[in-house]
């Protein structure tokens, strides 16, 4: 699919770049490669790479490996690597805080789980973006990603918003619009 054919985020709803697994590699099982910036762009290029279900980014030289299937990881300096999956998240980071650009903040007891950050993010107006505690359920609603730094004993990510919220943002007519 070309990048001038591809369809806008909301129709990717439910894509999920996974969880960054940093310094390890899925060996093998190779589609295609392509050059990203980060891990990022790798994961988008695997949304739209046809059987693509995992990938492996490679900070030294940005080589971006699409692969069919998640192998068995191994331990491998400056290789990135997730498993798209199904979520509300679009895209998560271990070991990474967003500074700045609070837009919320929730502490839920016992919240064990990513997802419902993305949840309660998709559902707070002007939330693209999270920083999530685990050890003691706290986390930050946020407008932007910038200025991201590591920490590791926290969680951010980004999430979908549906299609019926980006057609309203974007003044769509639902009834009019033709998936391809």
């Amino acid at each position: 699919m070309s990048r001038q054919n591809r369809p806008i985020a909301g129709q990717c709803l439910g894509t999920s770049c996974g969880t960054l697994e940093v310094n390890i590699d899925y060996p093998g099982n190779d589609l295609t490669s392509a050059f990203t910036s980060d891990p990022k762009g790798c994961c988008i290029e695997c949304t739209y790479c046809e059987g693509c279900a995992a990938y492996s980014w490679s900070s030294d030289d940005g080589t971006c490996y699409l692969k069919s299937e998640k192998s068995f990881p191994v331990d491998s300096p400056d290789i990135h690597s997730a498993v798209l999956g199904t979520s509300f998240c679009a895209f998560i980071e271990e070991g990474t805080y967003y500074l700045g650009y609070d837009v919320g903040y929730v502490y839920f007891v016992n919240t064990a789980r990513v997802e419902e950050c993305c949840m309660s993010c998709q559902l707070f107006n002007g939330c693209k973006y999270f920083s999530y505690l685990p050890a003691t359920g706290h986390y930050w609603l946020k407008s932007n990603d910038a200025g991201s730094i590591p920490d590791g004993t926290v969680v951010s990510g980004s999430v979908f918003f549906p299609f019926y919220i980006m057609s309203a943002l974007m003044n769509l007519d639902l009834k009019s619009y033709h998936y391809n």
